[in-house]
């Protein structure tokens, strides 16, 4: 059985699935900002626009920390 070789290095794996994740909830919070009244996921509207602002910051910051 020969080892599991990985084409990129763990951090470059895990600054990959955290940029995942956020996009994913961007996209989901900015669903819920779009239409308040029929998507109801994150609770309410400010909770929605709460998580949709930090979820910009951080990809912003990891963005950044890519470079």
């Amino acid at each position: 059985m020969s080892e599991k070789m990985y084409l990129h290095p763990i951090t470059e794996r895990i600054w990959h699935w955290i940029h995942a994740i956020l996009i994913i909830l961007l996209i989901i919070s900015g669903i819920q900002i779009h239409w308040p009244d029929t998507i109801n996921i994150f609770g309410n509207y400010s909770t929605a626009v709460t998580v949709h602002e930090w979820s910009g910051i951080f990809v912003i910051c990891d963005f950044l920390l890519w470079l």
